[in-house]
């Protein structure tokens, strides 16, 4: 029970790390950030209800010290799903690539729809174009990061 605490906890505070620390303010449009690589790569536990949790509290906690609280309940819901698909799929034992191309898709989806939302269907193109960067990038170094991770561990 006290191992899955803390690897739930290291997990929380990477993504905290890499959603707080680095990140690009977009204006209204929130912030980008390496959250989705983060939740792609160090979700350390193996239930998704844990998953859930673990993604969705370090992200909304950012938007709300990052001053992005109109986006907090709505990133709180969409890292929650993330966070269920990435470790739900990964009991499931799917092809790693496509389960991040799977959670990346449906959280850009999700991420762009937001945005729709709030601020009209006039700011489509630009969300989609500066999440889809963030999107693009955080899989290709979640799949880097796997692969450097299978490396190492077949020495």
């Amino acid at each position: 029970m006290l191992k899955k605490f803390f690897k739930a906890l290291i997990s929380m505070m990477l993504i905290f790390m890499f959603t707080y620390i680095v990140n690009i303010n977009i204006g209204n449009l929130g912030y980008l950030s390496l959250a989705d690589y983060a939740i792609m790569s160090f979700l350390f536990v193996s239930e998704p209800s844990y998953g859930m949790l673990v993604a969705a509290i370090p992200v909304a906690l950012s938007d709300i010290l990052l001053g992005h609280k109109h986006y907090c309940a709505f990133n709180f819901i969409i890292r929650a799903v993330e966070g269920y698909l990435m470790v739900y799929l990964t009991n499931k034992k799917k092809n790693y690539n496509i389960t991040i191309l799977i959670v990346g898709i449906t959280v850009l989806i999700l991420q762009v729809a937001v945005d729709i939302y709030l601020f009209g269907i006039n700011i489509m193109l630009t969300s989609l174009l500066y999440k889809s960067v963030a999107i693009i990038i955080s899989i290709l170094l979640a799949g880097l990061t796997k692969r450097v991770k299978n490396k190492m561990e077949k020495r």
